[in-house]
């Protein structure tokens, strides 16, 4: 754009030297009092010529415009049209991208919360659980360090809230200390662009989906209903035994069935899996996954309207560069080698024996 700006500054400067230089030669050759029919006829011819200064700040200013300058307006409905398509692409793809950012937005908001997060974040630490590799430590490399469970307050990402009359983060001290005893419903959350990332991209902030962990109190054996999209459960009885085993799922109707006689059980269960990313594993679940193609959707509309925008400014530049070459050709063409001159005839009365005409091209 910078280059585009000093092109058009610079035409403005010398699109007009070469008419006020001809203003200038006109004077000159008014007052010359051996003005000439072919000197008339020579000035009659230069002031049809036209300036490519003044094309290229025509066409840069309207695509087409520099064409039409010189008549040529085949050319110059190609540039304008494709200036219109252009700009009626950019709005098109952008509103479709701000309209679906509203979307995913919401959908996040309906479904991530920060409560479920910081209530659920532990649920994996258990050693023999297959998805706990996903929130292990890891490097700035994308390597396992240690095999050591990440803290809730640890990791190279963070959130931003504001509880107890103050803006905090998630790896901040504060958080770090106090975490434990925050009225999670109080919490208010900081809902930036980090923010809608974060809660899609990292395994760090996976728990506060709605369908990362969910737990159930049963008793007295009634029916028990954990969903069609289940992955993982856990079942201990009143006294926190491990009871996992003696219940069946069944994923097409989303129900725990048994034989075992039981009075009050705790059920958790998840919607985790496991998406290979090229060797980066990544905390998977149907709503998660859901938000990742909406918000993908929303930038890739953004992207196209960004492709837009680029036209537009091709079409700038290609429309004053093609002026420049119209004007040129346009001016050869007009190049015109025409002379006049009275033939003497001593016979005449008046000396005057014909008209002599010239004409080149």
């Amino acid at each position: 754009m910078k280059k585009i700006i000093m092109i058009l500054a610079l035409g403005f400067l010398f699109a007009e030297i070469p008419d006020n230089f001809d203003k200038f030669n006109m004077l000159n050759t008014l007052n010359d009092s051996s003005l000439t029919l072919q000197d008339s006829v020579m000035y009659s011819q230069k002031n049809t010529v036209k300036y490519p200064g003044k094309a290229m700040i025509f066409s840069g200013i309207v695509p087409g415009l520099g064409e039409l300058y010189n008549g040529d307006w085949k050319r110059a409905l190609l540039f304008a049209g494709l200036e219109v398509a252009s700009w009626s692409t950019w709005y098109y793809y952008n509103q479709q991208g701000d309209d679906q950012t509203l979307l995913f937005e919401q959908y996040a908001d309906d479904h991530w919360s920060f409560k479920e997060w910081v209530t659920d974040y532990n649920s994996w630490d258990d050693v023999d659980s297959e998805y706990r590799i996903l929130f292990e430590k890891i490097d700035t490399y994308g390597e396992i360090s240690d095999t050591s469970y990440e803290a809730i307050f640890e990791g190279s990402h963070s959130m931003s809230f504001y509880y107890d009359g103050g803006w905090h983060s998630t790896t901040d001290e504060y958080f770090k200390e106090n975490y434990d005893d925050f009225n999670l419903d109080s919490v208010v959350v900081d809902k930036d662009n980090a923010y809608y990332e974060n809660i899609g991209k990292y395994n760090h902030f996976f728990a506060g989906w709605d369908d990362a962990w969910n737990t159930l109190s049963i008793d007295n054996n009634n029916q028990i209903y954990i969903g069609t999209e289940c992955t993982y459960f856990y079942i201990k009885d009143a006294d926190g035994n491990d009871i996992t085993e003696h219940f069946q799922y069944n994923s097409t109707t989303g129900e725990l069935t048994t034989d075992y006689e039981y009075s009050s059980i705790e059920v958790s269960y998840s919607s985790i899996s496991i998406f290979d990313n090229d060797g980066y594993l990544v905390a998977k679940s149907p709503n998660k996954w859901k938000y990742r193609d909406m918000r993908k959707q929303a930038n890739d509309f953004k992207t196209i309207a960004g492709y837009a925008v680029s036209a537009v400014l091709l079409n700038h530049v290609a429309s004053m560069i093609d002026a420049v070459f119209v004007t040129r050709n346009s001016n050869r063409k007009r190049e015109q080698n025409f002379s006049a001159r009275l033939q003497y005839n001593p016979k005449n009365k008046y000396g005057i024996g014909g008209l002599e005409v010239s004409f080149k091209w």
